[in-house]
Order: C-alpha cells, then sequence, then structure tokens
C-alpha cells in the first residue's frame, strides 16, 4: 500500500482490494461451466439414444405398413407403430433442442460470468495511472471501497508551477 508522499511510477501496484469473495465466485462460476458442459454431454448422449429409437420406430412402422398392406398386419398395429414412431420423432426433437439450448445460451451464460469476475479480480488491483507523487490517501487497509471512490490522489511532479506574490526588491534576485 502506498502512503502519501511516496513517489510511485506508472503501472505500480497501489492498493490491492481483497480478492478472496471474488475468488469463490470465480470458483462457484467456474463449476457452473463444467456444470452446463456435462449437462450438454448427456443431452448429447440423450440425442443419440433418441436417434436410434428413432430408427427403430422408423423400421417398425414401415414393416407394419408393408404388412398392412398385404392385410398380414391390423389397423391397431400400424396405428400403435405410427403413434411409436410419432412419439420418437417428438423426442429426437427434443433432444436435439435440448442440447442446441445448453450448448448454445446455457453455456455462453456460464462462460460470460466466469469472464466478469475475471474482470472484477483484475480490477481490485489498482495500479498508479502516471509516475508521481501520492498527495491523497483516501482509504486505509481495512476500510469498504466503493465502486465509483478516488482510493488515492497522485501528482504528476515533473512540471511544476509555482503561483504566488513576490515583493519588488526580490525580483531582480
Amino acid at each position: 500500500t502506498a502512503n502519501v508522499g511516496d513517489k510511485v511510477k506508472e503501472g505500480q501496484l497501489l492498493v490491492q482490494i481483497d480478492p478472496r469473495q471474488l475468488q469463490a465466485q470465480l470458483a462457484e462460476a467456474t463449476a457452473a461451466v463444467r456444470s452446463v458442459e456435462d449437462q450438454a454431454a448427456q443431452a448429447k448422449v440423450g440425442i443419440d439414444t433418441a436417434k436410434a429409437n428413432l430408427d427403430l420406430a422408423k423400421t417398425t412402422y414401415d414393416r407394419i405398413q408393408a404388412l398392412y398392406k398385404t392385410q398380414a398386419a391390423s389397423t391397431n398395429q400400424l396405428d400403435d407403430a405410427r403413434n411409436k414412431y410419432t412419439l420418437a420423432q417428438s423426442a429426437y426433437q427434443n433432444a436435439e433442442q435440448r442440447y442446441s439450448l445448453l450448448t448454445g445460451s446455457s453455456l455462453a451464460q456460464a462462460r460470460a460470468r466466469v469472464d466478469l469476475i475475471n474482470v472484477q479480480l483484475s480490477n481490485s488491483m489498482v495500479t498508479s495511472p502516471l509516475t508521481g507523487v501520492v498527495t491523497n490517501r483516501n482509504v486505509n487497509p481495512g476500510e469498504l471501497v466503493g465502486m465509483s471512490a478516488p482510493v488515492m490522489t497522485i501528482a504528476n511532479t515533473q512540471t511544476l508551477k509555482l503561483q504566488g506574490n513576490v515583493s519588488q526588491d526580490v525580483v531582480p534576485l
């Protein structure tokens, strides 16, 4: 922590805001990303299973339809096969939509939260924007800091101006 009167260089660390809460939030957000990725992997398996069921239902329906045309299968059997095929189509579409949702907006939202917390963590390290001298310190270690509250004031001391009154008899000197 820099103190009043300390010379600082541009980019020098002035204050480190306690990052423990943000680190815990980052761990939680990272776990949420992994959870969405795991759910997406499960949804992918669900797509494969639904596709296999759809293929089986289609094959069964086609067979029953062929048998029905030759009057070797009843109307009930044909209706049952058609219903199972329709249900399998719906299950397959639902599985694809779930996978799409998880790999799309849900995963993007979870990753954006991780990115946001990483930005907040990088903002927890306050560095000097310029080379100069600390002229004012508005916070002390252990105090709470607001988002827009100035932490320190740094003056650029490379060029200084002095304004004041000078007596006429000293001007020639």
